[in-house]
């Protein structure tokens, strides 16, 4: 089997981690902001979220989130509320000068990723904090 980086190039890079209850279990699952840079100016950025069962963490879902090539250019993740990921989207304005940033949430649904229609709701505010992974 092939590493990643074999497989693509490039190099990813775990962003942020935070931890909250994402299948309402009870326990603290986790999700992690990841970047794969190709080279200096491709990226793609993704949400891979993990669900805890007690004993160890399995990779339940995955979703492009930012990127050059995609609506949001960069993805901050702000943490876990109410079984839901809190993620701030950058955009680049047309002059490219600014950034417009939005926020929004996504939940695990049928197995997927899926972006909430109401990340506005007074109950999202962040519960848990989203880290920075240590090196290693």
């Amino acid at each position: 089997m092939h590493s990643a980086h074999e497989l693509y190039g490039g190099q990813f890079q775990a962003e942020v981690a935070a931890f909250g209850d994402l299948d309402d279990d009870g326990l603290q699952d986790a999700v992690v902001l990841i970047t794969h840079q190709a080279d200096r100016d491709e990226y793609v950025q993704y949400l891979v979220a993990y669900l805890f069962n007690g004993e160890t963490f399995q990779s339940v879902a995955t979703r492009n989130v930012g990127g050059r090539f995609l609506d949001a250019a960069r993805a901050h993740v702000q943490g876990i509320a109410d079984g839901e990921i809190l993620v701030e989207l950058e955009s680049l304005t047309g002059d490219a000068a600014c950034c417009a940033r939005r926020r929004t949430a996504f939940a695990l649904q049928g197995g997927q990723l899926v972006e909430v229609d109401d990340p506005g709701a007074p109950g999202l505010e962040r519960t848990s904090g989203a880290e920075t992974p240590s090196p290693g």
